[in-house]
């Protein structure tokens, strides 16, 4: 029963993992890049030139989610006390705010330039809180159509991709600090996998800290979908969400943490263990994501997706620049 399970993922984990090892080996001589951001590139080469075959698919779907999500737990364990007094309300107040408002302005830019509202809400929901995951989560309750689901997944990948490369050297532009540049790219970058190759691209401290701002905003997902589906879902429809439990495993590990229950060197273990982790899941993703659909979206969707893209950029570079820290 066991290997009825895992065998079809097998082939899929493997290919990522030995994408996964030779970016954490190319990492030791290309640092400026680190092997997160590497795993992610080498497995778009890999996954659009020589590893393409249907037969990778269930395990790099396995990959990018779920050892993603197991990843993002164990980093919990490198997150310490004194960095974590700097999540202040401000912060946390900035980010509801800067949700609700960019969902706002997706939508009302939408109906401007004739796109459909359903549509809209979509690329709103994917800019604003964690990319594809949003956007899938979003999709069943406001009854979107396939293809609505793909033009807008393609635009936050396509823009998360782009995002990955400029926001570091903004960062670098403005002199930001490490926690100003964890906040910029946490709280910007679209999805998850967006946001690790970014941050620890720069080191290892923005990184983690921009995961923290991340998960920050992905927590606000369960308030709008709980949103949508009184006020936007269609009559006659039943729809269904799942909430992201590995947050409250990401935060128990955080806690853990916090209480001193592990020596320095062994938080630092487990920490680089999730390192690890996600190299395999960035890998995955890469392999994932096809160049030429990417090609073929959609004028109007993407020039919207873009202008909400330069306006997130804009509003969390000038509330960077209010932190003192």
């Amino acid at each position: 029963m066991i290997l009825k399970f895992v065998k079809p993922k097998l082939v899929g984990v493997f290919a990522a993992t030995a994408i996964a090892c030779l970016a954490v080996l190319a990492g030791q001589f290309i640092p400026l890049f680190g092997s997160i951001l590497l795993a992610l590139v080498f497995g778009m080469v890999a996954g659009n030139t020589f590893l393409c075959g249907g037969n990778l698919k269930e395990g790099l779907k396995f990959s990018e989610k779920t050892l993603l999500e197991i990843s993002i737990v164990f980093l919990g364990f490198g997150l310490d006390a004194d960095s974590l007094r700097q999540l202040d309300l401000r912060l946390i107040v900035f980010l509801f705010f800067s949700i609700i408002f960019v969902i706002g302005i997706t939508v009302g830019f939408g109906k401007m330039v004739g796109l459909s509202t359903r549509l809209s809400l979509l690329l709103g929901a994917g800019s604003a809180i964690c990319g594809s995951a949003a956007i899938g989560a979003t999709a069943p309750i406001i009854g979107a159509k396939d293809e609505e689901v793909g033009v807008s997944v393609g635009v936050v990948n396509l823009l998360g991709l782009i995002g990955i490369i400029l926001l570091p050297n903004v960062s670098v532009l403005l002199r930001f600090t490490d926690f100003q540049s964890s906040v910029l790219l946490g709280g910007t970058l679209q999805a998850i996998g967006h946001v690790a190759a970014s941050g620890f691209s720069i080191n290892e401290h923005v990184g983690e800290w921009a995961m923290v701002v991340k998960m920050s905003r992905v927590i606000f997902l369960i308030p709008l979908l709980i949103v949508l589906f009184f006020v936007g879902r269609l009559p006659g429809r039943t729809a269904k969400f799942k909430f992201p439990v590995f947050i409250f495993f990401f935060a128990g590990t955080v806690y853990l943490n916090q209480l001193g229950l592990f020596s320095t060197e062994l938080s630092k273990t487990l920490a680089s263990v999730g390192n690890i982790i996600m190299a395999v899941a960035m890998a995955a993703i890469g392999l994932s994501i096809q160049i030429k659909p990417l090609l073929r979206i959609s004028p109007k969707a993407m020039t919207l997706g873009a202008i909400v893209f330069v306006v997130q950029i804009a509003m969390f570079c000038g509330f960077c620049l209010t932190l003192n820290f």
